[in-house]
């Protein structure tokens, strides 16, 4: 089954409202994936704001610099979390019939992605963004926050 769309997921947002560090790889990630033909759309996703930008606003700023046409690229506006990430996008997949998505976020963070994504109905196909070698002990405490932010973010309070 092809990929309907690729879907980049939110991160922090720079002072001026443009993605950098691990915003800007995710970004990236997405413009090449959509430059190697991996589908014919591409999906912002993040409705926090930072410095009064919503991430998907930025990230489809960002990706319309690079080229990439004004009517293949969406925005999902309304998630804060990768919960409502994967809940937010499955409702706009629905809505147009998709199932299938190329998750672009960083490495570490792929593998919950994934998980929400797939648990909101969405087949799914990773595109892990590298990130920059970091310790042991940063490596440590970032899988620690990841597992605890799965469970977490499940209840009602935080959009499951």
């Amino acid at each position: 089954m092809p990929i309907d769309a690729i879907v980049v997921l939110g991160c922090w947002i720079a002072q001026g409202g443009k993605p950098s560090g691990a915003s800007q790889r995710r970004v990236q990630g997405a413009i090449d994936a959509y430059r190697r033909g991996l589908a014919p759309w591409v999906v912002a996703s993040g409705g926090k704001c930072w410095h009064g930008v919503a991430e998907a606003e930025a990230f489809r700023a960002a990706m319309l610099l690079e080229q990439v046409p004004a009517d293949c690229v969406l925005t999902e506006l309304s998630s804060m979390t990768t919960r409502q990430n994967a809940i937010y996008v499955a409702e706009l997949f629905r809505a147009r019939a998709w199932r299938k998505a190329a998750v672009v976020t960083c490495d570490w963070h792929l593998r919950r992605a994934e998980r929400c994504f797939v648990e909101a109905g969405i087949e799914c196909v990773p595109v892990a963004v590298p990130s920059p070698e970091v310790s042991l002990a940063k490596r440590s405490v970032r899988a620690l926050r990841e597992r605890a932010s799965y469970y977490l973010d499940r209840g009602p309070r935080f959009g499951g």
